[in-house]
């Protein structure tokens, strides 16, 4: 598995709608690693989803992909601030 994303990094579907994580959880019930995210589009719901299928390889016809790259990380935002601080 790839690493495990952090808060306030955007993830874009293949499909083209973004995501931003809001949290890493776990199920209280089995342990299950869980990500709660936030839709970026219209009408914005918080959702929840287990963390391997958020970052699941997608296959279709002889072919491996992404389901989400990720669009922006928090690190690269707070850098482009500090830049145009300093």
């Amino acid at each position: 598995m790839r690493e495990y994303p952090k808060p306030q990094e955007i993830y874009r579907h293949f499909k083209g709608n973004c995501y931003q994580v809001i949290t890493l959880a776990r199920n209280v019930e089995d342990g299950e690693k869980m990500i709660v995210y936030q839709q970026l589009y219209a009408p914005f719901e918080i959702c929840v989803r287990p963390l391997e299928r958020f970052m699941r390889i997608h296959k279709s016809r002889n072919q491996k992909y992404k389901r989400l790259w990720l669009q922006k990380s928090r690190r690269k935002h707070s850098q482009s601030l500090h830049l145009r601080q300093g």
